[in-house]
């Protein structure tokens, strides 16, 4: 999920494969554990996860940058 083509796939197309499973992998079907907005909190971690090159950085101040994720509402369980 790492690799940058991943990340041009829309939220729709992530939350299809977390219910749905992949077929012949060993992604299992999510959709009979999880809640949907736990498939939508588990799309929303799965954007998150960093890419698969190395970045560096020129100076410490870049450490500190957090990129925001929107997540989102909770229901009221």
């Amino acid at each position: 999920f790492t690799r940058p083509f991943y990340k041009q796939y829309p939220d729709a197309f992530w939350f299809y494969r977390v219910r749905e499973g992949v077929s012949g992998t060993r992604m299992p079907r999510f959709g009979e554990i999880l809640s949907e907005e736990q498939m939508w909190y588990l799309v929303a971690y799965l954007k998150t996860l960093p890419k698969d090159v190395e970045e560096t950085v020129n100076s410490i101040e870049q450490l500190n940058q957090v990129q925001p994720v929107k997540l989102p509402k909770l229901s009221n369980q």
